[in-house]
């Protein structure tokens, strides 16, 4: 490369020189090193452009002449510099606005650009992202037509969080008069089960020019990389993103994006320190505000800063991490008053280790409501479904680790009004009123159930569960705790989820269970991690005759001596059993014909609504006799599984 370059370099040396000791003014040589670039550029077009020059050295040898001979040359390397610089940086530009107009992308429409960006802006990984790498920022560096479009759509800048809380005055400019989403939280609450695969570095609109050979190139000609709107900004040129608003928006990162470069983290602690650092600038657009979520702010600065109506907020979330299990603020000490009272707007309400009086007008209308690690001491329950009660459009409902002042007995109990919640979808009761709770809210069938029962199962299990009659598939198991789950009829949608704080095996837990619920519409069952322990042949038998109901059993890591029970006619347990699977129960050979025998007609004949056994799944169980083995599947279809993958829905 040095061959083709170096003959090349004298000519132009020599050519520049030529024209720069005919015109230049000798007196001004010593000065060329503050020529600024506007002048350099204006020197580059007077003698780059120039075709026929005259004059040359007159060969004066006086060290007045060497002196001015060196530097004119020195005057020449920097104007040859710059020269090759912006020729390189125009053709550069040249070729990268043939390439883009060769993407798709870049064809896209701006109103459709628009579109995507916004889904972009709005998805949990990019608010896991560094600053310089989430939209909107890294949307408006890549092309001059990104940029436009990305500076005019306004939802992009309508979210303020901890990372870009230092350049607000931007965001606030640039969302017009959108509602604003304001967030001071940690980087964990962006992540979510179908993002956690997700890596970062090949986030696929964050995107890395691959012209590293240019980037010296642009990065020092930015200003002159070509007029055209669709023209590349090149490498280097996040710094003019904010330069249509007057403000450079790189440098408006500032410190906050030096000190924490590829940290969110380090700036949510910031901010949360100092949260009104965060909130002072955001409060003149409190007519903005549309939802607001914070972690772990201090309860006193709140109750300082947030004193004010906000007639337009819709989400309010107040949270302290579960790290904190045992800070449980009680009613009496901890409780506040925020927004004085007034958010006529708000539907969705989280407080977690947060108390707000339950007689507050902020309990009206809501559709989501989560109250968790709470200590009540001037509030019932009764206060409590009151406030549920103004709420009859709740969709969602979860109520944690709650405590209240113990409901005072009574001759003549007092039973109140219930609360109509037609519209819930999803209720999450973890705490020891959970029976109380459903009695008096009246869910409808269709709701999704969540129930932690504590350890008075006794006492506070619910006496019916509202959506059993939709349960197709249950599971009940015990690992490490008593579990029981239970799946929506001819689907995988799971509905029913109770947890049992008993770690030391209690068979009464699960002959309670079978007593006060009802399945009238079970197809399935599946019983796994029962040992002798935790179910024994009673319980078991009672379990299967309390669901008559169900065509699938499945066994898995349960004792030996629950299958022999389903063995008839010494038992008419399951009468419509269709599909048995039995798995890591290993059972011996003869046990199995046995079994096979005595469910598929074999062995006797079957009453009006009996069913026969046609299906059997051995997995991990079986003893190895293929004699048997094919002289079962001669009259039922016999599965063999080594997997260890167990299924619920078979």
């Amino acid at each position: 490369m040095e061959d083709i370059i170096l003959p090349a370099v004298p000519k132009f040396i020599q050519c520049l020189y030529q024209h720069i000791s005919c015109e230049l003014d000798r007196d001004w040589f010593g000065g060329y090193e503050g020529i600024d670039d506007t002048e350099m550029d204006s020197y580059i077009d007077r003698y780059y452009r120039c075709h026929n020059p005259d004059g040359t050295n007159d060969g004066n040898t006086t060290i007045e002449s060497l002196e001015e001979e060196h530097a004119t040359l020195q005057l020449v390397r920097a104007l040859a510099t710059k020269a090759i610089h912006s020729c390189t940086g125009q053709l550069i530009s040249a070729v990268n606005f043939k390439r883009n107009q060769l993407i798709p992308v870049q064809r896209l429409p701006g109103e459709v650009l628009s579109i995507i960006f916004g889904v972009v802006g709005s998805s949990r990984g990019n608010s896991r992202l560094p600053l310089i790498k989430r939209a909107p920022l890294n949307l408006s560096a890549v092309s001059k037509t990104w940029r436009e479009v990305a500076i005019n759509t306004p939802r992009l800048w309508a979210k303020i969080d901890a990372f870009n809380a230092h350049i607000a005055p931007l965001f606030l400019e640039r969302s017009k008069q959108l509602p604003l989403q304001m967030e001071v939280v940690p980087i964990s609450f962006y992540a979510s089960s179908d993002e956690d695969d997700e890596d970062d570095e090949d986030y696929p609109f964050y995107y890395e020019d691959d012209s590293d050979d240019y980037e010296d190139d642009s990065d020092e000609n930015n200003e002159d990389v070509g007029d055209d709107d669709d023209e590349d900004v090149g490498d280097g040129d996040e710094e003019d993103v904010g330069d249509d608003d007057g403000e450079d928006a790189e440098g408006d990162t500032g410190d906050a994006a030096l000190e924490y470069p590829d940290d969110p983290n380090a700036a949510y602690w910031s901010q949360m320190s100092n949260f009104p650092r965060f909130i002072d600038p955001l409060i003149p657009h409190r007519n903005r505000w549309l939802s607001l979520m914070l972690e772990a702010i201090g309860i006193n600065t709140l109750a300082r800063k947030l004193t004010f109506p906000v007639f337009h907020l819709e989400t309010f979330h107040l949270t302290s991490p579960d790290s904190f299990p045992s800070v449980v603020p009680t009613e009496s000490t901890s409780a506040v008053t925020l927004f004085s009272g007034v958010a006529p707007r708000l539907r969705d309400l989280h407080l977690a280790g947060y108390c707000l009086p339950l007689t507050s007008a902020i309990f009206y209308r809501l559709t989501s409501l989560h109250l968790e690690r709470i200590r009540y001491n001037r509030s019932s329950v009764h206060q409590l479904l009151r406030a549920l009660d103004e709420c009859p459009d709740l969709v969602n409902l979860a109520l944690i680790k709650l405590v209240f002042p113990p409901i005072p007995p009574s001759p003549t109990p007092t039973v109140p009004k219930p609360a109509l919640l037609h519209h819930l979808r999803k209720a999450v009761l973890h705490l020891p009123i959970s029976s109380y709770i459903i009695r008096s809210i009246l869910p409808p069938p269709t709701v999704q159930l969540e129930l932690n029962t504590g350890d008075h199962f006794q006492a506070y299990f619910p006496d019916a569960v509202p959506n059993a009659s939709r349960i197709g598939t249950l599971l009940i198991g015990h690992f490490p705790r008593y579990f029981v789950s239970g799946w929506a009829l001819g689907g995988d949608e799971k509905i029913l989820d109770l947890d049992f704080d008993y770690n030391a095996p209690r068979p009464d837990v699960l002959r309670g269970l079978i007593r006060i619920l009802s399945f009238p519409c079970l197809e399935s069952l599946v019983l796994s991690c029962l040992s002798t322990d935790t179910i024994d042949a009673s319980t078991f038998a009672e379990i299967l005759g309390s669901l008559p109901t169900i065509t699938t059993l499945s066994l898995s890591a349960c004792s030996l001596t629950l299958a022999p029970l389903i063995i008839t006619p010494s038992s008419h347990l399951s009468p419509r059993l269709q599909t048995l699977r039995i798995d890591l129960t290993r059972l011996g050979a003869s046990a199995i014909v046995e079994l096979v025998k005595s469910r598929s007609g074999l062995s006797k004949k079957f009453e009006p609504g009996e069913a026969h056994l046609n299906r059997l799944i051995l997995s991990r169980c079986y003893e190895e006799d293929h004699q048997i083995i094919s002289e079962l599947t001669t009259h039922i279809e016999v599965v063999m599984e080594e997997s260890s993958d167990f299924p619920f829905f078979l």
